[in-house]
């Protein structure tokens, strides 16, 4: 019996990046990407609310999540 792997996705600087871990801190997401240690990471979940510091030990949900209304949230961007 084969076993399917789940993957979840987020873009860092325009580039998919893909992983089988549903929670990344900021330092994983940076090795992941190849971004250098010392660039600060920011999170965008809408066009228009603000962007957020990810701190590197900072973990972050790549699950979307459901809406009151029962739609998918938006991926990381």
């Amino acid at each position: 019996m084969q076993t399917l792997l789940k993957t979840y996705h987020f873009f860092v600087g325009g580039n998919r990046i893909e992983t089988d871990k549903p929670f990344l801190t900021g330092v994983e997401i940076k090795a992941l990407a190849g971004v250098r240690a010392e660039y600060q990471l920011f999170f965008r979940d809408d066009v228009n609310s603000p962007d957020r510091e990810v701190r590197d030990t900072q973990a972050v949900d790549l699950i979307p999540q459901k809406a009151e209304d029962g739609t998918d949230d938006k991926p990381i961007d």
